[in-house]
């Protein structure tokens, strides 16, 4: 009964309304029954949150292919290189003692003309939102907020440009470092290329294979698993020829067979290499691949591997490039 238990009004609250257990009462709820309305956080028109104009991206648009490119202004349209040495590269130039001077030589120049392109990304917004923007729960600055995403999405759309396959004729685009860097004997192996697909710059690269690039890439046309001789041997080509990479570009497939490859020259220590990318979730992880920078890139093609088979990455010409 009421009287056992209330002796003032307090006591009187907390046993027609609840709460008696939790203040050290004996009995177990209310004697007084009667319909509840509570008002919840659910109830209509009560309660609205507020978002605040803090905006987070879930989407990865990185952009790591067309960051590790220098950039500079454009200041002039076209440019002269030399194709051929003097007397096609043969050793000349001994004469005899009081001998007749040698007919005389010079190298094969030629020009290579390129046009700038535009990539436009707008945006626009209507004279009400941005009002409505810096009031109530809106952006704030709500051109700041576009322009930031902008500018992050033309990034990323200049970075596929720059990853679409030799096959891939540019257009309007940007030449892509597929057709940029496309070697003869990716060219002449392969079976699912057309004729002209390696043309770049009004260059006709079968007519002149000085333009091509260096490629390490199997003749029979059939993918191989990736190794470090292929590495070594590509790199050899390419210091052969005069070149210095700075930058290995690849995709997450590979760069994670590259791992595996030199999972047994792991060192683990405090000091960090700065030349080297570190790998998600082993910070101090590190393997030496011939002092390049081991990038990697979303957009870069991956080669798929199906899950539950072995890690045999296949090295494609294209698939892995040096810069």
């Amino acid at each position: 009964m009421a009287r056992d238990y209330v002796r003032t009004i307090t006591d009187m609250e907390r046993y027609y309304y609840g709460a008696g257990n939790a203040m050290g009462y004996s009995y177990s709820g209310s004697e007084l029954l009667k319909a509840d309305s509570p008002m919840l956080s659910t109830t209509a028109g009560t309660y609205q949150a507020i978002y605040g104009r803090k905006v987070w991206s879930q989407l990865n648009q990185e952009f790591n292919a067309f960051s590790i490119l220098p950039k500079k202004p454009w200041d002039r349209s076209g440019w002269r290189v030399i194709t051929g040495k003097p007397n096609g590269g043969a050793l000349h130039g001994g004469v005899a003692e009081n001998a007749t001077l040698p007919d005389t030589v010079k190298p094969t120049f030629q020009h290579v003309a390129a046009k700038p392109k535009t990539v436009a990304h707008t945006f626009d917004m209507s004279e009400t939102a941005i009002f409505l923007a810096d009031r109530d729960d809106g952006l704030g600055d709500i051109r700041s907020v576009l322009k930031e995403e902008m500018g992050k999405h033309h990034a990323e759309m200049v970075n596929k440009m720059l990853l679409t396959d030799v096959t891939t004729a540019a257009a309007n685009n940007f030449e892509s470092l597929d057709r940029v860097t496309t070697g003869n004997t990716s060219m002449t192996s392969g079976t699912h290329y057309d004729a002209g697909d390696e043309d770049i710059y009004s260059i006709d690269r079968s007519a002149n294979t000085w333009a091509f690039a260096e490629d390490e890439a199997n003749s029979s046309s059939t993918n191989r698993t990736l190794s470090l001789d292929h590495l070594d041997t590509l790199f050899q080509q390419i210091w052969e020829r005069g070149g210095n990479p700075k930058v290995i570009l690849t995709g997450y497939d590979t760069l994670m067979r590259l791992q595996q490859l030199l999972q047994s020259q792991q060192r683990f220590m405090e000091e960090s290499y700065p030349n080297l990318q570190r790998c998600k979730g082993c910070p101090r992880c590190r393997g030496r691949v011939h002092r390049g920078n081991l990038q990697r890139c979303t957009n870069h093609p991956n080669q798929g591997h199906a899950k539950g088979q072995p890690k045999q990455d296949v090295l494609p010409r294209h698939r892995l490039r040096t810069l």
